[in-house]
């Protein structure tokens, strides 16, 4: 069972979306809603009730672009549910943008419930969930901004082998508490190394993290078999 929340534009959107995940034969899902709709009574009730997955609509509320507030805010409080944003369209910006917040994945309202669903038990496995198009849109960019230093001036490597392991691990799309599990360590241990890992490659969020590493092995274009990203384009 994968518990789901689901913000959208109106209570009506929401109770209407709620209703059609409900009937999914596979996967089984429990969906809530927020009592509010508001992009702080969203961010107060996932991080309430730590949710696998949240579908929120970008404009929650009509206020512009706050799904990436929130999204932003969860991150920084360390909250490991996965969001996936709907978009009337696929607008480069705005892929970019959600991605670059932290999102897992973006859905255009297009598609069906049926895809929908898929989407959702995608990125709950730990996968991206991205178009072939919207994926050449994040890749391009990041291929703009400075590299990941893997190794300092003098060709020594920056991570070390525990960190390296933890990226493996955030590559895979374990969580915290499941690397903490892996490798016999505190969730309090795993922050820490992501925290430094962060601060060593100049990213900011586990998403980031993993589309970094996918365009660094585009431009090698060797993909080592034990660090394949999990990605899901539709």
């Amino acid at each position: 069972m994968i518990h789901i929340l689901v913000a959208e534009t109106s209570p009506l959107a929401s109770q209407l979306l709620a209703d059609g995940l409900r009937r999914s034969r596979t996967p089984k899902f429990e969906v809530s809603i927020p009592p509010s709709l508001s992009p702080d009574a969203c961010l107060a009730e996932i991080a309430r009730t730590r949710p696998n997955v949240a579908v929120l609509a970008l404009n929650l509320q009509n206020e512009p672009l706050s799904a990436m507030e929130v999204i932003r805010d969860l991150h920084s409080q360390g909250v490991e549910t996965k969001c996936i944003v709907l978009l009337e369209q696929s607008d480069r910006n705005l892929v970019i943008e959600n991605f670059r917040a932290g999102a897992s994945g973006v859905f255009p309202r297009s598609h069906s419930p049926q895809m929908l669903a898929r989407c959702i038990e995608s990125v709950h496995a730990g996968q991206i969930w991205a178009s072939s198009q919207e994926l050449h849109y994040v890749l391009a960019e990041l291929r703009k901004a400075k590299p990941i230093n893997i190794v300092d001036a003098k060709g020594r490597v920056l991570l070390s082998v525990r960190e390296a392991q933890v990226v493996r691990l955030v590559a895979e799309g374990l969580s915290n508490r499941e690397i903490s599990q892996h490798l016999s360590l505190s969730e309090h241990t795993v922050k820490n190394y992501l925290f430094r890992i962060f601060e060593k490659l100049g990213v900011s969020t586990r998403v980031e993290l993993v589309l970094y590493s996918m365009a660094r092995r585009e431009e090698q274009q060797v993909v080592p078999r034990q660090c394949t990203v999990p990605m899901l384009a539709r």
